[in-house]
C-alpha cells in the first residue's frame, strides 16, 4: 500500500510499480485507490469520497506465482521505502470453456 501522492523520479509510484511489473512479465497488476483509510496508527486524517485527494491510500495488486512475486519485490527495494507488502495465497476456480 502506498499513497497516491508518492512519487519516484517524478512519476506516481504506483505507476512505476505497474510499469516494472509489466516489464518483468508478471501475470497482472491493478491499482485501487481507497476512498478512506489510514497508512499507520496515528494517521488521523479522515476523508470523504468527495475529498479523496492525492494523499489517499492506493493498493497495488500484483498477480503471479509466489516465487516470481517474491523476486519482483526485491527488485522494488529502490522505490518502496516504507510501503506495506502482503502475500496472499488465492485459489482460482477453473473457468468454463466458452469456445
Amino acid at each position: 500500500m502506498v499513497r497516491r501522492s508518492d512519487e519516484h523520479d517524478g512519476r506516481p509510484l504506483y505507476a512505476e510499480v505497474v510499469r516494472r511489473a509489466r516489464k518483468a512479465g508478471l501475470a497482472g497488476a491493478t491499482v485501487t485507490v481507497a476512498i478512506d483509510g489510514f497508512m499507520h496508527p496515528g494517521d488521523e486524517r479522515r476523508r470523504t469520497w468527495l475529498r479523496v485527494g492525492r494523499n489517499a491510500p492506493a493498493v497495488i495488486t500484483i498477480v503471479d506465482v509466489e516465487p516470481r512475486i517474491r523476486s519482483f519485490l526485491t527488485d522494488l527495494d529502490d522505490v518502496l521505502d516504507d510501503a506495506l507488502a502482503l502475500l496472499e495465497e488465492v485459489r482460482v476456480p477453473p473457468l468454463p470453456d466458452t469456445r
